[in-house]
């Protein structure tokens, strides 16, 4: 990934625009966490990281394309929850950086079965 993302003639490091989106991601009811269950143990050695945010502009520079990756709270409607994910980050990437254009891929890595009090 580059030091800095141009798109829209902004110029932003992309680790600002994944401070921004997993905040936004974390404050939507039903989000556990941002990114999956952690690894641990021997499958920690063996298997990759799983990223939680990937950002990256349009060759055209037009379009933010951003992918996170969550864990949801078991009994959440899946399809409602990603709709929720996506509209608080196009509301948090619009109102702090002015892009209008975002494409964003939501995915469930894991389910949190832990009860809620």
């Amino acid at each position: 990934m580059s030091a800095r993302l141009e798109f829209d003639g902004l110029s932003v490091s992309p680790t600002v625009i994944e401070t921004i989106v997993r905040i936004a991601a974390e404050g939507v009811d039903g989000v556990a966490s941002v990114g999956g269950t952690p690894i641990t143990g021997a499958a920690a050695v063996f298997k990759p990281k799983m990223p939680s945010v990937e950002v990256s502009a349009s060759e055209e520079g037009e379009e933010l394309d951003v992918a996170v990756y969550l864990t949801a709270v078991y009994g959440e409607n899946l399809t409602d929850l990603g709709a929720a994910v996506q509209k608080a980050i196009i509301d948090a990437l619009g109102s702090q950086l002015g892009v209008e254009k975002v494409a964003i891929d939501v995915y469930i890595e894991s389910l949190d079965f832990t009860p809620t009090p």
